[in-house]
């Protein structure tokens, strides 16, 4: 997918300049900020470990997970307006689908604390099996989801 640490850590400096410069918000203490660079940076670690993707589902779904991983009311407003928006197009079945996703991330171990340094060489199989992530199949036994919401073929998927 083109996955780039440096691109995510750009648009992390633009917000927080934003907040410090234009809001008046303190920078975080270093300890603080390394861990929020590390969860940013996370983000693109859980959807290759979780193998939902990067199109608009994959995002939608990644957010329930994350939810279920690391709490915090706006994560849950985020995940509950994705959920709403998707549901509008995909009905009921989108919010089992994505209570699947929920329950995966609360099964698994708490990724953010991971020692991904040195879980990166090894296979994909692996670092699954020591999160504790359990496979896709077993909690979307009819496939992961992919596309985009404008997809007339989307509603099929989900049947």
């Amino acid at each position: 997918n083109g996955f780039a640490p440096g691109g995510l850590l750009e648009v992390q400096e633009r917000v927080q300049a934003h907040w410090e410069d234009e809001q008046g918000v303190p920078p975080l203490d270093p300890l603080r900020a390394w861990f929020r660079e590390r969860t940013l940076l996370a983000h693109d670690l859980f959807h290759v470990l979780s193998d939902y993707g990067t199109d608009e589902l994959g995002e939608a779904t990644l957010l329930a997970f994350t939810l279920a991983q690391l709490g915090g009311r706006a994560q849950a407003l985020l995940t509950l307006g994705a959920a709403l928006e998707v549901w509008r197009t995909l009905g009921w079945r989108w919010l089992v689908y994505d209570f699947r996703a929920w329950q995966r991330g609360r099964r698994s171990s708490w990724l953010a604390a991971l020692p991904w340094e040195e879980l990166l060489p090894l296979r994909l199989e692996t670092v699954r099996r020591l999160a504790g992530m359990g496979e896709a199949s077993d909690f979307h036994p009819r496939g992961v989801l992919r596309g985009s919401l404008d997809d007339p073929g989307l509603s099929l998927a989900l049947g």
